[in-house]
């Protein structure tokens, strides 16, 4: 017998690749867009749940959303709307190693704009549905910060770590220092079931 009181609806769950960071070429990424999930995401998220899979992993993009300083939820709200229409739940992820250009993740900037960009998402998820929100805020937190700081993803910032640790300086220190208030602003539009 399964119980009702599940945190997730299905044992199984899916992910669609959303990475937006920029390659070694220096071109930006846009994998959502790649395998055209933004367009076809309701038939995407119809077949998990025809195959039973009622929970997935997608993301937002960040780079695409955050503008200057202001927020264009157009590349969102559709996959908000169609993951409810469909009865699938999403575990959203905030960021997948991109973030808006322009933006130095070694200044403390990116520690309030990736708070604000955290609690507007949150924000703009309890407009559009009532349940309960999940959310991965930093996508894979310590690889990000080890290869950030040498040449395999960018900023590329070879040297910004002093030490072995991956701890001493950099992007490991600002994503840790942004962790915090972006679960805090999170936290502000929580609903429970």
């Amino acid at each position: 017998m399964i119980p009702n009181n599940r945190l997730f609806p299905s044992f199984w769950m899916a992910g669609f690749e959303c990475s937006c960071h920029i390659n070694s070429q220096g071109a930006r990424l846009d994998m959502t867009g790649a395998v055209q999930h933004d367009r076809f995401c309701a038939g995407d998220y119809r077949r998990l749940r025809e195959v039973g899979i009622l929970t997935a992993r997608d993301g937002l993009r960040w780079n695409l959303i955050e503008r200057c300083g202001a927020y264009d939820w157009s590349s969102w709200i559709p996959m908000l709307e169609a993951a409810r229409t469909e009865n699938v739940q999403v575990i959203w992820d905030l960021f997948h190693y991109g973030w808006p250009d322009g933006l130095d993740i070694f200044s403390p900037t990116f520690v309030d704009r990736f708070s604000r960009f955290c609690g507007e998402a949150a924000r703009i998820f309890r407009e559009h549905s009532d349940e309960t929100a999940f959310y991965s805020p930093m996508n894979e937190i310590s690889f990000f910060a080890w290869a950030a700081c040498r040449d395999l993803i960018f900023p590329y910032a070879w040297g910004a770590i002093t030490s072995s640790s991956a701890t001493a300086c950099g992007p490991p220190s600002r994503l840790s220092r942004a962790f915090a208030p972006a679960i805090h602003a999170l936290a502000l539009y929580r609903r429970s079931r």
